[in-house]
């Protein structure tokens, strides 16, 4: 049978074209409204990559400055402080954690610069992870109270 409609072939009682059915009704198909987040508003062009977490370079040579970046300033620089006196504690306790590991024979000096070096390697790698997540749930958090007033 075909469609009175739009003339193509109708199956199961409907055309599958243009949606008559044989009662003389159309199927309409749902209109979904792309509601947008105030998280997106918020962000803007940046939304999508900093919800993938696409700045990886930013991220690895700032650290928790990142977060002053984006403009939270008290907590960047709290979380820069509380970083570096974990880098000195670290550099502190370098020489015992040494002596603990290899407790028979004095590693030369190059091998607890290099262990330094990986140390600000893993911290600036665990900041890149975490960065972004901290920065969104402060602007969500930023946002909720904004909804409130």
């Amino acid at each position: 049978m075909k469609c009175p409609n739009c003339g193509k072939e109708m199956k199961y009682d409907f055309c599958i074209f243009c949606g008559y059915m044989t009662n003389g009704n159309f199927i309409e198909k749902e209109k979904k409204e792309e509601k947008v987040s105030d998280l997106e508003l918020a962000l803007k062009e940046e939304y999508h990559k900093i919800m993938r977490n696409d700045t990886h370079i930013l991220t690895f040579l700032l650290g928790p400055l990142y977060l002053c970046y984006r403009n939270y300033y008290f907590i960047g620089l709290i979380l820069e402080i509380f970083n570096l006196l974990l880098f000195f504690l670290f550099a502190y306790l370098e020489p015992i954690i040494e002596v603990i590991l290899f407790p028979f024979f004095r590693l030369p000096w190059i091998i607890s610069f290099l262990i330094l070096i990986l140390y600000i390697l893993i911290e600036r790698l665990l900041w890149m992870n975490f960065d972004n997540s901290i920065y969104l749930s402060l602007l969500k958090k930023k946002i909720k109270r904004i909804e409130i007033e």
